[in-house]
């Protein structure tokens, strides 16, 4: 009865959020579980799939620099910071929410899809994509999806995009998984195409419909704006600091208010 008056009453405060997004740093949901989760060991775990943005390249606000000995894809990018909102606003018990990292820089779809069952069904054969280290989790429950970029930068027919998104959809749900598809960023750049993701985010948010999933717009999130782009190695496709903070917000979001499920079905 505790754990289902508690979360009834989670249920009411996110049903109280306002209609207009906000950051999630200017909304506060009180730490409701602070005083009894750890008998109930409740746990959330995401994944994030995708190419380099997912693995938050150039993210310096969280310690990633190209250099030698750096760590590879460490808690940076839109995921760690969904992590630390959704323990500091929903009130996560320590280890009781995990995040796997498994973006692959320079993928495409195709690529993608060679490696998407294996990695979801079981992530934690390489626990180096394991963030916070040591957390025990085995799967995740929820999947979060973000590729395309490099299927536009080489001349990837956009039906084969849009087939190969579909099918890791089909896998994910098949698996037991909740998921979100995420359009892709925006192009600022002078060498790699621009505007095509326009054409892509729109099958996107078809698969959205047909497959009845949240869809997370990143591409809205970032469009017009080339100060949330990073001006170290300029390439014009992956973000700084302040465009992981804008696509941390839509993600963060997502999990939190959608048509298809609410957080609630993604605690163990």
């Amino acid at each position: 009865m505790k754990k289902i008056y508690w979360l009834t009453v989670l249920t009411v405060l996110l049903g109280l959020l306002p209609g207009k997004r906000l950051e999630a740093a200017d909304t506060y949901l009180p730490l409701i579980y602070n005083n009894y989760c750890s008998n109930q060991h409740l746990s959330l775990n995401f994944l994030a799939f995708g190419d380099s943005i997912t693995g938050c390249y150039y993210d310096d606000y969280y310690g990633w620099r190209d250099y030698p000995g750096s760590p590879e894809f460490p808690g940076c990018g839109y995921e760690r910071r969904v992590y630390d909102w959704l323990n500091g606003y929903v009130g996560f018990c320590p280890g009781q929410l995990a995040y796997y990292n498994f973006g692959w820089g320079g993928e495409n779809t195709s690529a993608g899809l060679a490696r998407f069952l294996g990695t979801i069904t079981n992530p934690a054969a390489d626990l180096h994509r394991l963030y916070p280290a040591g957390a025990t989790v085995t799967a995740a429950d929820l999947v979060i999806i973000m590729e395309g970029t490099n299927d536009i930068n080489q001349g990837v027919d956009p039906f084969i995009i849009e087939a190969n998104l579909s099918n890791m959809i089909n896998q994910a749900k098949q698996a037991g998984k909740k998921v979100i598809i995420a359009t892709i960023p925006p192009s600022f750049s002078t060498v790699y195409p621009q505007g095509e993701q326009v054409i892509l985010n729109a099958r996107i948010f078809e698969l959205g419909i047909v497959h009845q999933v949240p869809v997370a717009d990143v591409y809205n999130s970032l469009a017009g704006h080339p100060e949330y782009m990073d001006n170290v190695y300029n390439d014009g496709l992956h973000p700084n600091a302040a465009g992981f903070d804008q696509i941390a917000a839509v993600m963060y979001w997502t999990i939190l208010d959608n048509p298809y499920w609410t957080i609630l079905d993604l605690l163990n």
